[in-house]
């Protein structure tokens, strides 16, 4: 009774950890989930302790080899999931353990048999575990990495290695921008960029290579005398940058605003720059349901397969891509269209002029009118925007007559923001665009 009552004492124990999870995520998914790990685990306990109520098999093996090289893998598997992962997770990891161990000794009676089918399990997990880890060695060769991207713990190191020192460094406004002084220089025509992740320059490691600039730069090798700047900010959208612009914007005496519009601008937004991310829309499941964070943030052959995993449910549960998102009775488009009717007042108001460049999504295939499966929804934006009284670029058509797929324009094989070539060839646009518009003073 004493070692049957110590057992159970020591399950009892693990309750902390649903409990835990209660108390800090609240009364969901993962909280069913342990508690469903818990409960299991108390129902194949008293089976196990059913059929061998002393304890002989479980102490005959527990002074089997299998025993010690199970209790160092597992000790090793939770030392490797601590990295990255919470005590509270590390608690589901031993719960999940111990329970699967509480099935085997419940099915084995004899400790002889407990310890063959130990035994065999460790042979298949060693054998699963060599080959998890050659794969994580071989994603992590540079050949490999430069022809994959690295996916998230890719591209969490490149950001960390290849940014200028004026992301690195950052400002107050926390802009990345060359021009940041609100007193304008007499003489100069001064230009607010405004948008997200391809205004910013996700993935372009110089300031000087982003959209924005080439305009700059452009313009002023034609004598205009033209500063830049540059408003954007990762993961905003449209109502976001229409309040940015009202906020901060103004203070900077634009003579020209020019707003950067991707497919995913109308997604829900709301006031102090709040706006949900894609996954919001693209709802997918990871890989692993459990610990898919960490190991989606630290292993590059999990990271890689997570991202294959989750472009197939996208392509099968979501065939009409973005399209659902402007519809007519969607909120998120019609608090888009509202945020340009304002954008359009407030800059008719204080003459000055707007440029929306609407930009192509870069995942299909191909950018040519008959393959592109977007143009309707191009279309749709710049309607939106004209009555709005702005001016639109769509910058579809221009990369579309290089004839090269939307991979091509990539910044990274993992990553559709647009590369270096593809930011030059879309300032060069907009500065011919802004040329056309008669707002430039003479030079």
């Amino acid at each position: 009774m004493k070692f049957e009552r110590a057992l159970q004492v020591l399950w009892g124990l693990m309750g902390l950890v649903p409990l835990t999870t209660l108390l800090v995520r609240g009364a969901g998914k993962r909280f069913i989930t342990t508690g469903l790990i818990y409960l299991l685990g108390w129902g194949l306990l008293w089976l196990a302790l059913r059929r061998d109520p002393q304890g002989k098999g479980l102490q005959a093996f527990g002074r089997s080899s299998a025993a010690q090289m199970a209790g160092a893998g597992v000790a090793l598997l939770l030392a490797i999931l601590s990295v990255g992962v919470s005590l509270n997770a590390l608690g589901i990891a031993f719960s999940a353990l111990a329970t699967g161990f509480f099935a085997l000794w419940a099915i084995c009676r004899t400790g002889e048999a407990l310890t063959k089918s130990v035994e065999n399990l460790l042979l298949m997990a060693c054998s699963v575990g060599v080959m998890l880890l050659v794969g994580e060695m071989i994603f992590r060769l540079p050949p490999v990495v430069a022809r994959t991207g690295g996916n998230t713990p890719g591209m969490a190191r490149w950001a960390q290695t290849h940014y200028d020192e004026v992301v690195m460094k950052g400002n107050a406004l926390r802009l990345r921008s060359l021009h940041l002084e609100k007193f304008k220089p007499s003489g100069v025509f001064r230009i607010v960029t405004l948008g997200d992740s391809y205004t910013w320059g996700d993935k372009i490691p110089r300031t000087q290579d982003i959209w924005p600039y080439v305009v700059e730069r452009s313009l002023r090798q034609k004598g205009y005398r033209v500063e830049v700047v540059n408003m954007g900010k990762n993961g905003f959208t449209t109502v976001n940058e229409a309040e940015l612009l009202e906020r901060v914007g103004w203070s900077f005496d634009p003579d020209l605003i020019i707003l950067n519009f991707t497919l995913n601008d109308t997604l829900p937004s709301g006031p102090n720059y709040f706006s949900e991310p894609e996954e919001w829309y693209f709802r997918t499941r990871p890989l692993s349901p459990i610990f898919h964070r960490a190991l989606d943030r630290h292993s590059y052959l999990y990271s890689f397969l997570n991202a294959q995993v989750r472009m197939l449910q996208i392509q099968s549960r979501y065939p009409d891509g973005y399209a659902p998102l402007y519809a007519e009775d969607f909120e998120g488009w019609r608090a888009c269209r509202a945020a340009l009717r304002a954008m359009g007042e407030k800059t008719r108001e204080r003459g000055v002029p707007m440029l929306v460049v609407i930009f192509p999504s870069l995942a299909p295939p191909a950018l040519e009118v008959a393959a592109y499966p977007y143009v309707k929804l191009h279309q749709k934006i710049a309607a939106a925007a004209r009555e709005a009284g702005l001016s639109v670029l769509d910058l579809r058509p221009v990369y579309a007559r290089f004839g090269r797929s939307g991979r091509s324009w990539w910044a990274l094989p993992c990553d559709a923001h647009p590369n270096v070539e593809g930011h030059k060839v879309a300032g060069e646009a907009i500065a011919k665009k802004v040329e056309t518009l008669g707002v430039l003073p003479k030079t």
